[in-house]
């Protein structure tokens, strides 16, 4: 579907300013002296970068909805749902575990419907979903160990006041424009910060496994059987739609529904009549419809907190800042990332501001704070990505970043990598030369040589021609988690068994780390040299950087993710925010004294350009590829 290019004439100044940094020709009879172009994203500018956020996506508000009205939304927000809420359900299950049954499943449900009404509705981005993550449940239990376990505080009442001043601290932020910063980040932040993601989610898969052994040995082992079963499932049909096997539709109903077919089919496994039925299962605990999950009331009474604790909560709430900051912002860039098509702007300071009206209002009911979700968010924009088949000379004319994928692949190449996304006719133009070397050796008959030429000759390739940038896939998802709090929907989540979410942890994160830059170039360093890499390969682009400088990047950052992964083990895993921060800074510094910029170019990556970024700067010249960046 096209994307309407928006009104001609800007409502204020600061969209000309936008208009003035999109375009580089126009840049340059720009006054750089007067701050016009970059208040939006200086601190001595207050006010500057919201203004300016709100008033450039204002004008798109109309078409984000009426665009929303096709199949392929439908089909997303159907997708996202399941990708969402299924999760959220698994996280909520150790959530009420470890913190005494403070937060359950109404609570789980009730923090994904905001995050997805509210962001759906009134971000600036509303591509981004937002949920329950593992790292805010993470702090919700250490929270709870510290300040219940070891000083007896009310606990709801406590995270309410970590709410009102993480809410402080983020309206700052998006004030003063200090959302700027996350411009700094780049593939080795983020892909260590995923690392670290999806490691947690199988570790939270493994440790609901054992819970069963410890609830019933027949269960547990059993359990196990489920939780891989599940896995393998997921993973198949997951790469079922990446490969070139069966017909393309039947290849997206496999990518948009694996989680579903999954959880459903696995779920009904366990009820099989015979020893399946009659094992003792550990289940979802659910409660009333629209209800807590203990017995209070939806708003939290903030006076069973004395004075010196309401102070004391603000550390913790700076620590869920510095949480937000990195993991909402960096979900958001990768929900825009510069492969995606995108035509409308994006606004990071307005939806930092809002994220802080969630989490003030999360923390006044007693529910998980609700941010960007890491895997999902770029799910969600490959789900409203609209694919088409077209001719190679249209690519070649027509299309200048789109992705490109071939349409059928070599499955007989042992050096074929299936799910890279090419940009180019290379990998085509390496397997007809391999082609013709077997021709001219004689082993097929010269008479087929012409015949042979014009079948390998790529014709057509497969494109993200456009994504359907619209609200409505966001806030539907967020209405359906609402509408699961009601009484027949708890009933069928009781079914789930707890070796069902196993799977989903295990899953998840396994395909997270499947997919991660970190592990290509870890799996880099273990390659028979003697054996070619595919041509436009990371692994191809790797052999021109000196292999003790791949070891250098590869060990930094792993020692990063060590490092964060180790101290969310411990009682001070509460502060493992600051550990994640600060890799924005080593790669923006130091790493480029110890690297040469050639060899970043190939080892490291921005996650978003252009579009995404003008909101905050655009990209610094410390980390764009090249040593050239677009911000001023």
């Amino acid at each position: 579907m096209e994307t309407p290019a928006g009104p001609s004439k800007s409502p204020s100044s600061l969209l000309d300013a936008a208009a003035v940094r999109d375009d580089p020709d126009k840049r340059s009879h720009q006054d750089q002296s007067t701050g016009y172009l970059d208040h939006y994203a200086s601190p001595r500018y207050p006010f500057a970068g919201l203004i300016r956020d709100v008033l450039i996506r204002v004008p798109y508000y109309k078409s984000d909805w009426l665009d929303g009205f096709n199949v392929r939304t439908l089909l997303a927000c159907l997708r996202i749902f399941f990708l969402n809420v299924f999760p959220a359900l698994a996280y909520t299950q150790d959530m009420y575990d470890r913190t005494g049954g403070n937060y359950g499943v109404n609570e789980a449900l009730l923090a994904t419907a905001l995050g997805g009404v509210v962001f759906g509705a009134l971000s600036c981005q509303p591509l981004t979903i937002v949920g329950i993550t593992g790292l805010i449940n993470l702090f919700n239990y250490t929270t709870y160990d510290i300040i219940v376990s070891h000083y007896n505080v009310s606990y709801l009442p406590f995270m309410g006041w970590i709410g009102i001043w993480a809410a402080i601290l983020h309206w700052i932020i998006a004030i003063f424009n200090l959302t700027a910063l996350c411009r700094y980040v780049t593939a080795f932040t983020a892909e260590t910060f995923g690392m670290y993601v999806c490691v947690v989610y199988i570790q939270k898969g493994i440790e609901l496994i054992v819970s069963e052994f410890d609830h019933d040995t027949r269960a547990g082992f059993m359990s196990t059987v489920i939780s891989f079963g599940f896995f393998f499932t997921y993973w198949a049909l997951v790469h079922l739609g990446t490969s070139s096997y069966l017909h393309p539709r039947i290849r997206g109903i496999a990518s948009d529904f694996g989680m579903f077919a999954s959880v459903v089919f696995w779920t009904g496994f366990c009820y099989i009549p015979g020893n399946l039925r009659d094992t003792q299962f550990q289940r979802l605990v659910i409660t009333k419809s629209f209800e807590p999950t203990i017995d209070r009331g939806w708003i939290v009474s903030l006076n069973e907190v004395s004075t010196s604790y309401r102070f004391a909560a603000l550390p913790f709430g700076a620590l869920v800042t510095a949480l937000f900051y990195f993991d909402h912002n960096v979900s958001s860039i990768a929900a825009q990332a510069k492969h995606y098509p995108l035509k409308k702007p994006a606004g990071f300071h307005w939806d930092f501001f809002l994220l802080g009206i969630t989490t003030l209002v999360a923390g006044l009911l007693g529910i998980p704070y609700p941010n960007a979700l890491v895997p999902q968010a770029p799910m969600h924009t490959d789900s409203c990505c609209v694919w088409e088949t077209v001719p190679v000379d249209y690519i070649d004319k027509n299309v200048t970043s789109a992705t490109v994928t071939p349409i059928e692949q070599d499955m007989g190449d042992d050096d074929a990598a299936g799910n890279i996304k090419l940009a180019s006719t290379e990998w085509d133009e390496y397997r007809l030369r391999r082609r013709k070397s077997t021709v001219e050796r004689g082993t097929l008959p010269l008479n087929r040589e012409q015949t042979l030429m014009e079948m390998l000759k790529p014709k057509k390739r497969t494109i993200i021609t456009s994504v359907v940038e619209q609200r409505i896939s966001n806030t539907g998802q967020g209405l359906l988690a609402l509408g699961c709090m009601a009484g027949p929907l708890l009933v069928i989540g009781h079914l789930i068994p707890r070796a069902v979410l196993a799977g989903v942890f295990l899953a998840v994160g396994y395909v997270g780390i499947e997919g991660n830059r970190l592990t290509q170039l870890t799996l880099y360093l273990f390659r028979d040299p003697l054996q070619p890499p595919h041509p436009t390969s990371l692994q191809a682009q790797l052999m021109l950087v000196p292999t003790r400088q791949v070891v250098l990047f590869v060990a930094i950052a792993w020692t990063g993710f060590a490092l964060t992964y180790a101290i969310s083990q411990t009682i001070a895993g509460i502060g493992f925010p600051v550990l994640i921060l600060l890799l924005i800074p080593l790669r923006a510094t130091w790493m480029q004294a110890w690297f040469k910029q050639e060899e970043l170019d190939v080892l490291d990556t921005p996650v978003a350009s252009g579009l995404a970024l003008n909101s905050i700067g655009g990209l610094p010249s410390c980390v764009a590829p090249g040593g050239k960046g677009d911000a001023l």
